[in-house]
């Protein structure tokens, strides 16, 4: 009976007990895949780690651009979020097929007595009728009977708002496996090294506790503080000249001189000390990929 070592719990066990796992997740178009991931890790993983890229705002503007569906089989909204106006109506921020904005209102509903209820829709409301149909059936159950009146609201709402909450804990993270899974599938010699006990050793107390790691706070930048940004420019500037399959790819994942630089979607990050190859200052290694596309490799030893 044929036993594998796992990439992130480090437990052998039976090659039955190992699923696909995507490098970049298929979520984000990704098509690497590697299967010395151990399902129990594969899912703990999917539900810590990638829903918090997959699902937040910068790439659910990506996946609305590419028409990247989930597991659920649906493209999210942009804004996923609602929030309510003045006279109590629930305001949802959706896109149509242009990825044109539009504001779509909840009915208002005014009771008059216990008997008697007004809903106010919002014109063009193609829910309208499903959701009177609702009302009268919940009235019947209870012995009642409701009269609903239906009158237009053409004013658009007074003010809206949405609020995002990030988890960039998470986020990091994520970034964080996504590099360690780049390395175990094109370098041999990562899965020997102290590094890749490490790296393994974080995720898989990540996945456990779900709580702050010194080491990947440390270590892992965003493009946000002033003294990043210029980093960044300068790893995007060496991409255009590299080559096409590279400046024009939507993932880009990118290790050299002991670093990782992650373009995945619309976010980006940087790990720094993350594996020392040999003590080689030489050693680049470059994944590029368009959504739902083979990946392109660049190695250069």
């Amino acid at each position: 009976m044929e036993n594998k070592k796992c990439i992130i719990c480090k437990e052998i066990k039976n090659k039955n007990l190992f699923s696909e796992e995507h490098i970049i997740p298929d979520s984000l178009g990704g098509t690497i895949k590697i299967l010395e991931v151990c399902k129990k890790c594969n899912e703990e993983m999917g539900k810590k780690l990638d829903y918090h890229l997959t699902d937040f705002i910068l790439n659910r503007i990506y996946r609305k651009k590419y028409k990247i569906s989930g597991k659920t089989g649906k493209i999210p909204e942009i804004i996923k979020n609602h929030t309510y106006d003045s006279k109590g109506r629930k305001i949802e921020i959706k896109t149509d097929e242009n990825n044109n904005f539009k504001l779509i209102q909840s009915p208002l509903k005014e009771f008059q007595d216990d008997n008697r209820l007004q809903m106010l829709f919002q014109d063009g409301d193609n829910k309208m009728e499903k959701i009177v149909e609702g009302f009268r059936e919940k009235a019947k159950a209870k012995g009642k009977e409701i009269e609903v009146k239906l009158t237009e609201i053409l004013e658009p709402p007074e003010k809206y708002n949405f609020k995002e909450e990030i988890n960039l804990t998470a986020i990091k993270m994520e970034f964080f496996k996504i590099a360690h899974e780049f390395l175990c599938y094109y370098d041999e010699d990562y899965r020997d090294s102290k590094d890749f006990l490490r790296n393994s050793s974080l995720i898989y107390e990540y996945i456990q506790k779900e709580e702050k790691i010194d080491w990947i706070e440390n270590n892992i930048k965003f493009p946000l503080a002033d003294k990043d940004k210029e980093i960044f420019y300068e790893v995007e500037l060496l991409f255009k000249h590299i080559g096409k399959e590279i400046k024009e790819s939507s993932h880009i994942i990118f290790y050299s001189q002991k670093a990782v630089f992650l373009r995945i979607g619309n976010t980006l990050a940087l790990i720094h000390n993350f594996y020392n190859k040999n003590n080689s200052t030489n050693a680049t290694i470059i994944v590029a990929q368009n959504p739902k596309e083979k990946a392109v490799l660049f190695r250069f030893l």
